[in-house]
């Protein structure tokens, strides 16, 4: 039980055995004991604590004293304090099964599952069949995300105390988190028939049904949660997010408003209106960001729409994005979120902009991109990679683990993956891999698969030129970006680069139901996973997508030599073997390799082959790279050296004879 106050109802009659003080101090003791029990019932905590530290100076053995100090304390607040009175109370009693269950609980309010768990666990060795010790460690345990293990241990409370409703709401919650959503929807329905006015029931199964798609059918659930409470935030806001995947815009939009009035969000208030969509001539706009990142890269096209209303704007955002934001034309001024605002007339947050301007999917401002990179630092990438032939796929695999609350927490280790999961897109033949995942999830690095090959960039990256910026002009020198359901992907759109979207099964509202486009993002295919945590499925899916995708890359290789003549062409593939035999990596090896291996087909299909032809063409390499030697020889030299002379005279004869042999192959094919 997660409690922020404790009942102030408390067993204050107890035989205390462990020490025998001499008459007075026990009167003494006894006086000071009540005298702190009857403050803690009239709710005067600073001088109920007084009279317990008095209580504990007399008997320094008085566990309950302890004990109910720290009840006193966590009523007040004070969890640190709590704790350590709890702690004392079992150093004087290790077997006070309350005070193991209180400690429990003050450690979880304090986000110490870890230790939570070890106290819980302690209090089950002690009594194994105590119902709150069960429930209270399986509350932890799917804190933690360690959802077999709460299941297991909501299951004995249940054994204990079976019609318990409360534990198995909660058993149905963590069947949720766990995915085994058709079981969570099965006990809804059972706590339903027990409690049918139970708004915490019908928003659950309402909740159920549209993480499982069954939108039609969740939609009156909402209803009915909201005819028995029409100020429920949760039952609105999940209307509106049913509106939203069903493309009901106007509704959804409208909805959606609500989740200021849920605990997770926080609105910004200014003494300034909010934008309600009129024209903005002389007038100057402030919007502001609001959840993550992600969020801002999608709705930040909006800005676009409010300076074609003739207003100055300006935009207040998570401090990640200011740099990359800046590059924006349609917006004046990028501040950043929480720090001091310039002079403003109006405002509105990002999110809020599609009901202002009335949004439905057909005007969907997808003018693409809305996004952009600097310039200079594109053009540094394109050098930067040029040598990579390859099929260049930018990966990111892990969403932000690190929100507050356990549900956004497993919402985002539901759409992450293990970047060992991706291993058989880096087996493609003909497939170059980059590290495009940033802050988090980069530990597993350390732990690729063998054979697994990934480019990874320094530790500069993003950090010399700003967040995002390396980031950006990287994704559009990349033939394709591949990423879970996080900021990068919303990046990858707003650019207008190529990008592939790996979905888990419930996807995220913005992607609707359709089943692999989107109308945010016109350059964007989405890869839904069949079922829920089946990523292997659609890692398999998106590896055939792959495979075709660079085949056509291959063939549009092979055609940039169309236009060569069979001499220049020739001459090309000395020149590759050349690179070849001096390429300072593997990686780049392997990339001239490719184009070496295209121009070669490419001379294959214009003239045919043949032993003479091919014997020809060796001898011509050779002598072609035995000018390349004397070539850099004569570099090293100086004009009046006497080797300078004879080396020059060599060079001089092996043109000739590379000119005869170009000859005779010309005659052959």
């Amino acid at each position: 039980m997660n409690k922020k106050f404790v009942p102030v109802g408390l067993l204050f009659s107890v035989l205390f055995l462990l020490s025998k003080p001499l008459k007075a101090e026990e009167q003494e003791f006894k006086e000071h004991f009540k005298k702190a029990n009857e403050l803690f019932k009239k709710d005067k905590k600073d001088e109920a604590i007084f009279y317990y530290n008095k209580t504990i100076e007399a008997n320094p053995n008085c566990h309950q004293a302890y004990f109910n100090k720290g009840l006193v304390l966590a009523n007040r607040g004070d969890l640190v304090g709590a704790e350590n009175s709890y702690r004392n109370a079992l150093e004087v009693h290790s077997h006070y099964k309350k005070a193991h269950l209180m400690l429990g609980d003050i450690l979880k309010q304090q986000e110490k599952n870890e230790q939570a768990r070890e106290t819980y666990e302690q209090l089950l060795q002690l009594d194994p069949y105590h119902f709150e010790g069960h429930l209270h460690l399986a509350r932890v345990l799917s804190d933690l995300r360690a959802f077999p293990e709460a299941i297991e241990h909501f299951e004995k409370a249940l054994s204990i105390k079976p019609n318990n409703l409360q534990c198995k709401l909660d058993l149905a919650n963590t069947l949720n988190m766990a995915n085994q959503t058709e079981e969570a929807l099965r006990l809804y329905r059972e706590l339903e028939d027990k409690l049918p006015q139970s708004t915490s029931i019908i928003y659950n199964i309402a909740y159920t049904l549209k993480k499982l798609g069954y939108i039609e059918e969740a939609i009156p659930y909402y209803h009915k949660v909201l005819e028995l409470n029409p100020d429920h935030a949760e039952a609105h806001f999940g209307l509106g997010l049913s509106h939203l995947m069903q493309e009901n815009f106007l509704e959804g939009w409208k909805e959606y408003e609500w989740r200021w009035k849920r605990t997770r969000y926080t609105p910004r208030n200014f003494r300034q209106p909010q934008w309600d969509g009129s024209d903005l001539h002389g007038k100057t706009i402030l919007l502001h960001a609001e959840q993550g990142l992600g969020d801002t890269y999608q709705f930040v096209r909006f800005a676009k729409i409010a300076k074609e209303h003739g207003g100055m704007v300006i935009v207040a955002a998570q401090n990640p994005l200011v740099q990359i934001l800046s590059e924006c034309d349609y917006i004046d001024q990028v501040v950043s979120l929480h720090s001091s605002l310039p002079p403003f007339d109006v405002h509105a947050s990002l999110m809020s902009l599609p009901l202002i301007l009335k949004t439905e999917v057909v005007t969907i401002p997808a003018d693409i991109p809305y996004l952009f990179s600097k310039d200079e630092l594109v053009e540094l990438w394109e050098k930067n990679l040029s040598s990579d032939t390859n099929f260049k796929i930018g990966i990111c695999w892990q969403g932000n683990p690190n929100y507050s609350t356990p549900f956004l927490r497993n919402a985002v280790a539901a759409k992450s993956i293990q970047l060992a999961q991706l291993a058989p897109i880096s087996e493609i033949p003909g497939v170059s891999l980059y590290c495009l995942q940033k802050t988090t999830g980069e530990e597993q690095l350390n732990n690729l698969p063998e054979g697994f090959h990934l480019h990874v960039f320094g530790p500069d990256f993003d950090k010399t030129n700003g967040r995002f910026m390396d980031t950006s002009a990287v994704m559009k020198n990349l033939d394709l970006v591949l990423t879970v359901d996080t900021s990068i992907a919303h990046l990858a759109g707003g650019l207008g680069v190529p990008v592939w979207v790996i979905l888990p099964e419930p996807a995220d509202w913005r992607w609707m139901l359709r089943e692999s486009d989107t109308p945010w993002y016109p350059n964007m295919k989405l890869f839904r996973q069949p079922r829920p945590d089946d990523w292997e499925s659609v890692i398999q899916t998106v590896v055939n997508e792959l495979k075709k995708k660079v085949g056509l890359k291959k063939t549009d290789q092979t055609k940039k030599f169309a236009h060569l003549t069979t001499e220049k062409l020739i001459e090309t593939v000395a020149q590759l073997e050349i690179q070849v035999s001096t390429a300072e990596d593997n990686n780049q090896r392997k990339n001239i390799e490719i184009r070496l291996n295209n121009a070669r087909r490419n001379l294959d299909l214009r003239c045919g082959k043949s032993s003479q032809r091919d014997s020809l063409l060796e001898k011509f390499i050779n002598v072609t790279k035995k000018l390349w030697q004397y070539k850099m020889e004569i570099s090293r030299l100086s004009p009046g050296d006497e080797e300078f002379a004879s080396t020059a005279q060599s060079t001089v004869t092996l043109c000739t004879l590379k000119d005869n042999i170009m000859k005779q192959i010309l005659t052959v094919v």
